[in-house]
């Protein structure tokens, strides 16, 4: 899971610092480097660091870049190594009819079957900096490109099987593409009547002032150029497995991903909730911060039960979830949540939380809450239980991480996940409610990381 950003003036103004703004509001999808490439008339100019937007694209640095057309990109590396030579975006240069030419590259998404293009590649003279993915993509450009990027990018559209959602840079010319799964989320709006832009969220629209036009379709290319807005649909009738977790957990929740709203879809998934908790053992429902609040909500409404802020959220706190070191994550934690005791002290309460991965956020959570001694702890989460790895952009790399499995390889009861856990009940959803959460067919969804169905069958 990353986060992509472009921008782009038909009147030649500089965007380099609405695209920082909107590539901000993307900063929970990427923590560790973030980058940016800014065009004009005569060049481009680029700068990625390590760390947050605004300490990685400071006002000193972003002051130097001016031009009409722009990239960007919030890493939170799933593929390759933790380190700047896999951040983004990234330059190849590609020579045809005796003229170098510059193609930039931002991408969101995971291709796991990398190694064979990778390969060939190397044998056709390609050198790579990095581990990856993005860098073969880019390369699989440079050296397949005839001439006219669209039939380069279309190739690559059927040959390249993976999860990509992609912004690119070619002379005076913007691309968005999105793989045909529609795997990860990618957006194009306006600014006025003049600036189009394309995010992976709908939040870094608003945060610029700008307008949703629609979501790029699976399977499409959009150039955006002075002439304006180009539609080229390569794949047709392409079959959607959307990432079901991009409504659970990725997206802010004010986005709308596919025209769903993803606060409501929360809202929904802990009304469904309530079918499966202990109600007549529950006093309390609070939410786990921040995206466990909607889920929260929507299962105090159905179960006709206060909901109370008894965790708040240290207000500087990052994304525990996608920071790469799981030493780092423990204290990460208790940074991040604290508990206002006075809530919750004698009490019988339900926690809600998106999900559990490898149980950390969990283990610690309850023991921070029995610290005040509340009566009962249930535990209620809105999302099945996630027992298979994913390799198309979210970092769950093997099973032996998840907490659902034990050291012999096999799925662990309920009993001994609430005995593990510390809780006096502990409930998740079905497969079938989170897609009625959603409000989309089941077979619409990526749904790999909870019933291990590849939507690459040939990757299963």
């Amino acid at each position: 899971m990353c986060g992509i950003a472009g921008m782009y003036n038909l009147d030649g103004e500089n965007v380099a610092e609405k695209l920082r703004l909107s590539l901000f509001a993307l900063n929970h999808r990427g923590q560790e480097f973030a980058g940016i490439c800014v065009g004009g008339p005569r060049q481009v100019k680029s700068h990625k660091a390590k760390g947050l937007v605004f300490q990685a694209l400071t006002n000193k640095k972003i002051a130097r870049l001016d031009g009409f057309n722009a990239i960007a990109h919030t890493r939170y590396s799933t593929t390759g190594d933790s380190n700047l030579s896999g951040a983004q975006p990234m330059k190849a240069i590609t020579r045809k009819n005796g003229r170098d030419k510059e193609i930039y590259i931002v991408h969101n998404g995971n291709i796991p079957n990398i190694s064979p293009i990778k390969k060939k590649l190397i044998s056709q003279g390609a050198e790579f900096q990095s581990d990856s993915d993005t860098e073969v993509i880019l390369k699989y450009l440079s050296f397949n490109y005839t001439g006219h990027i669209t039939e380069t990018l279309a190739k690559m559209m059927t040959e390249i099987k993976g999860s990509y959602s992609l912004l690119v840079m070619l002379e005076d010319n913007l691309y968005a593409i999105r793989d045909p799964m529609g795997n990860r989320p990618l957006l194009m709006g306006q600014i006025g009547e003049r600036t189009h832009i394309f995010a992976s969220e709908t939040y870094a629209f608003d945060i610029v002032g700008g307008k949703v036009v629609r979501d790029v379709r699976p399977g499409e290319i959009v150039k955006i150029s002075k002439a304006g807005v180009e539609s080229i649909q390569v794949i047709e009738n392409p079959t959607p497995a959307h990432c079901i977790f991009e409504w659970a957990y990725l997206q802010d929740s004010t986005s709308t991903f596919e025209g769903i709203p993803v606060g409501m879809a929360r809202v929904n998934a802990g009304r469904l909730l309530a079918k499966y908790v202990p109600k007549d053992r529950i006093d309390i429902v609070i939410g786990v911060p921040e995206t466990g609040i909607y889920a929260a909500q929507g299962l105090a409404e159905a179960i006709d039960k206060p909901l109370v802020n008894g965790i708040s959220k240290n207000r500087f706190s990052m994304r525990t979830f996608i920071e790469p070191n799981e030493s780092i994550r423990k204290y990460m934690l208790r940074m991040k949540l604290k508990i206002v005791g006075e809530f919750i002290e004698g009490k019988k309460i339900c926690v809600v939380d998106d999900s559990i991965v490898r149980s950390l956020t969990a283990r610690i959570l309850v023991q921070m809450l029995k610290e005040y001694s509340p009566k009962e702890v249930h535990l209620a989460i809105a999302t099945p239980p996630i027992m298979y790895p994913c390799d198309l952009g979210v970092s769950i790399k093997t099973k032996d991480e998840l907490f659902v499995w034990d050291t012999n390889g096999n799925v662990k009861s309920n009993d001994q996940m609430i005995e593990e856990l510390g809780v006096d009940s502990l409930v998740y959803l079905s497969i079938e409610d989170l897609c009625e959460s959603v409000g989309k067919p089941i077979n619409n969804f990526c749904l790999r990381c909870f019933n291990d169905r590849h939507p690459l069958k040939n990757l299963s």
